[in-house]
């Protein structure tokens, strides 16, 4: 008895892709169902439960979730989602850690390059945002990013359940925006791996090594050039973290060149200071804007979920039987006990006349003989 009232507490949560897979199963394995009984059953018990959610009676998302929730036979959610989240954001952690491992590796010569790091760890983040940008804004759906080939790829590969029939959702089987939404989550977890596992090795490194940061690039760059560029990056944090933006003068004194490589800085602990703007820029435009992004990936994947399951048909039947009170229309009493009544007299009624206009009405199959006939008795 205490099912109900936990369901009915759990129904104002937004419906994921487990939810719009569940639901709609379910509709699919009642649509087999052709007995008449059964579906009888059936009215009456979506009847019973839209009583016991009487509350949600104006709610009607909130409704089907609840009802998917309340089903028995109900595949139970298997964290499909969860699993594969988990498993994009492990291959960004790894990717991300094993770049970061390669960009800060110092060997006692030479200096850590900030402007690569710059460029691994603030611009190509920077560049796969525009892209999923262009993606969310698109209304070409999945033909903007390819997904269903990607998903079509993975219901092959993955095994069976859960993962298989979330890899169909990304495969388009239940629309173009659920698709595009759960491929763009699986994105966004995957780049704030990237990010989070570039950061922990970073700071692993300067915790555990002596580093020495520089800039170098064949190119003629003034050193005001660069030294602005590290300013408009430190805008998020410079008014918190004075410290962590580089001043005129580490620019102009971190500068380095192979050909120089053998004279020493004036002060040896000068090239590390460049480590606390590195991990606060990685962290700023690397990792903070994936946040951002994960969210609104996820609460769209939500709205695509509850928009494609309020377009079902069957969901409208859904809610007319929860909501609707059920009408019998079976006798009171017996029909073969009940006393015979008069034998009818329509055709005494009728008037007498020289000529009579017959309309044959809903083509009920009466030959002309018959009708002569009849009209002979009346």
């Amino acid at each position: 008895m205490t099912r109900p009232v936990a369901i009915a507490s759990r129904a104002s949560a937004r419906p994921g892709a487990a939810d719009l897979i569940r639901i709609r199963g379910l509709l699919d394995a009642a649509d087999d169902a052709h007995d008449g009984a059964a579906r009888a059953a059936r009215r009456e018990r979506d009847r019973a439960l839209g009583r016991k959610l009487e509350r949600l009676s104006g709610r009607p998302l909130a409704q089907v979730l609840a009802w998917g929730r309340a089903q028995p036979d109900a595949p139970g959610d298997d964290g499909a989602m969860a699993l594969l989240c988990a498993a994009c954001a492990l291959a960004g952690a790894a990717a991300g850690a094993a770049t970061a491992l390669g960009a800060f590796w110092y060997d006692g010569s030479g200096r850590v390059n900030v402007l690569l790091l710059l460029a691994l760890f603030v611009g190509l983040p920077l560049i796969t945002l525009v892209l999923f940008a262009a993606a969310a804004l698109s209304r070409r759906g999945l033909r903007a990013i390819s997904a269903g080939r990607l998903g079509a790829l993975l219901a092959r590969m993955l095994p069976a359940g859960g993962a298989r029939a979330l890899a169909r959702v990304a495969a388009g089987e239940h629309g173009t925006g659920p698709a595009k939404w759960t491929v763009l989550c699986w994105s966004q977890w995957l780049g704030l791996g990237y990010g989070a596992g570039a950061v922990a090795a970073a700071l692993a490194l300067v915790l555990f090594t002596d580093l020495a940061f520089g800039w170098a690039t064949t190119l003629d760059v003034d050193p005001g050039a660069v030294q602005r560029l590290a300013s408009t990056l430190a805008l998020p944090w410079g008014w918190l973290l004075p410290q962590a933006v580089p001043d005129p003068a580490l620019v102009e004194a971190t500068r380095w060149f192979r050909v120089a490589a053998d004279a020493p800085p004036a002060d040896p602990a000068l090239p590390g200071r460049w480590w606390s703007f590195v991990v606060m820029a990685m962290l700023a435009w690397g990792v903070a804007p994936r946040v951002a992004t994960l969210a609104l990936a996820h609460h769209r994947l939500s709205r695509a979920c509850a928009d494609t399951l309020l377009a079902d048909p069957r969901v409208h039947e859904l809610l007319d039987r929860m909501n609707t009170p059920l009408v019998e229309t079976r006798a009171t009493d017996d029909e073969a006990h009940l006393p015979p009544g008069p034998p009818p007299a329509a055709w005494a009624e009728l008037p007498r006349a020289d000529a009579w206009q017959v309309v044959c009405w809903a083509a009920l199959p009466l030959e002309r003989p018959a009708i002569a006939a009849l009209l002979r008795g009346a």
